[in-house]
């Protein structure tokens, strides 16, 4: 009952507010959040200050500030994924190029695509099916309140994209390899603990256990790879850019496909790191044993 009025009090009255009136509930938002609730500000302060150690306090905490806008600008756009209509979705994230994934549905291949939680990609993920040939399919993480979870399956796939639990994603691929997909992955969390085996690199001056599933099944299955870059044109409008990283995920060796894929992810970050996800809990302690140089 809690949950339902939750949705039908607050989270869609908000939703259907203009972009305008949300920012300013972004900008109140960001000044209880950092200064108020100071929210995960150790976790933040301390991503910032190993990833760029060379950096001045000053730079680190300008740099956080950004970030905390950001994060509630983000929040406050994804309020939007409840109602904003379809044209208004793709418009605030167009796909600029989309006949790099095109090419691969008209020879007759599905796709992988390998992203980071970089900008608004709850929006680009929303607006994509509608933007290319190939179905798409999310690879996401049930929520535990049973009606949330029912209210967010229905809420991304209203215009057409497929959801599927994670650890459903093998049984989805098997049983539906005669189809032309696009399967979105993000590869820049931590590993669950329940992961038995990770790949180990240097993710921003850090030793970083990088999932290894993008690359497990682009080999198993030789689907191609294509990186999504999503960049922020101004505030509310983003613009995603692919980039084939791998036709012939099969010829290449154990860890190539992750390394290119975690070199890019970084290659954004670096660039502009306010727009990516510094409160996550990325470099916590891992409990398994990590495998970076046997063959899969």
């Amino acid at each position: 009952m809690l949950s339902r009025l939750l949705h039908y009090g607050l989270i869609l009255p908000l939703s259907h507010l203009p972009f305008r009136a949300l920012y300013v509930i972004s900008d109140i938002g960001y000044y209880f959040l950092y200064y108020i609730i100071r929210y995960r500000r150790k976790v933040v302060f301390g991503n910032l200050q190993r990833s760029f150690p060379i950096k001045s306090p000053s730079e680190i905490r300008q740099l956080a500030k950004c970030y905390y806008h950001h994060l509630c600008d983000l929040g406050v756009e994804s309020l939007k994924i409840f109602s904003i209509s379809i044209e208004e979705a793709i418009a605030r994230n167009r796909i600029v190029n989309p006949e790099v994934a095109g090419r691969f549905y008209d020879e007759g291949r599905s796709i992988i695509f390998s992203a980071g939680h970089y900008n608004n990609w709850e929006l680009c993920v929303l607006a994509s099916d509608a933007q290319l040939k190939h179905k798409s399919v999310g690879v996401y993480t049930p929520i535990r309140n049973a009606y949330f979870e029912r209210v967010m399956r229905k809420t991304r796939g209203r215009y057409g994209m497929e959801l599927v639990p994670k650890k459903e994603i093998k049984a989805f691929h098997e049983k539906n390899r005669h189809r032309l997909t696009a399967t979105i992955l993000a590869n820049d969390q931590a590993p669950s603990p329940s992961t038995k085996r990770a790949y180990r690199t240097t993710f921003l001056n850090q030793e970083t256990d990088v999932m290894y599933g993008t690359e497990k099944f682009a080999r198993e299955y030789d689907y191609p790879v294509v990186f999504a870059a999503i960049t922020k044109v101004r505030r509310g409008w983003y613009e995603t850019r692919l980039q084939v990283m791998e036709e012939h995920p099969r010829n290449t060796n154990y860890g190539d496909i992750t390394e290119r894929m975690t070199r890019l992810i970084e290659a954004q970050i670096l660039e502009e790191p306010q727009y990516w996800l510094w409160s996550h809990r990325r470099w916590k302690k891992r409990n398994y044993a990590v495998d970076s140089a046997s063959k899969a």
